[in-house]
């Protein structure tokens, strides 16, 4: 399903067109609301597909920063009723939250970026993790040993484009 949509950020060509013909179409454009109308057939049907596999979510998780504000609540909405921390193995609940936090920390660290999601579907996937969060001490704090870890921490005065080098 994350292929059906367009990254935004990948080449573009428009489809084959006649050559010889007069009957080409005068405008390729989408309207708006048609594309938001898409947008949410998707959202509705990656829903679905996800279903109750914990693998599903997770990679949804991934993929909310671009989505229009309301189909962003409604993918938030559906997390939340699937997330229940009763109803998840552990390493369901583990994958989760690890995906959901990578996320999170990522979209706090560069919060004026354009790619940056809004405050308050942070907070929203932020109460799903904490439902989520583990109580293992080595799966908690894991993420930290990985060969590049990431602090949700910023870190101010120090630009992006100076971190690793020496004065």
């Amino acid at each position: 399903m994350m292929d059906v949509r367009q990254s935004g950020s990948g080449p573009l060509s428009p489809p084959s067109a006649p050559r010889f013909r007069d009957w080409k179409p005068e405008s390729r454009t989408v309207l708006i609301t048609e594309w938001i109308q898409y947008i949410g057939h998707l959202v509705r049907l990656a829903i679905e597909l996800a279903g109750n596999d914990a693998e599903g979510w997770a990679e949804l998780s991934e993929h909310l920063g671009p989505l229009p504000p309301a189909e962003r609540a409604r993918l938030l909405d559906a997390l939340d009723s699937f997330a229940d921390p009763n109803s998840l193995t552990t390493q369901q609940r583990l994958l989760l939250w690890e995906r959901l936090h990578s996320v999170i920390a990522d979209h706090r660290r560069f919060a004026t970026a354009d790619w940056s999601m809004d405050d308050d579907s942070l907070s929203a996937m932020q109460a799903i993790a904490n439902r989520l969060e583990p109580t293992n001490s080595a799966e908690r704090f894991g993420y930290l040993f990985d060969w590049h870890p990431r602090s949700s921490r910023r870190r101010p005065g120090r630009p992006h484009s100076l971190r690793g080098k020496t004065a």
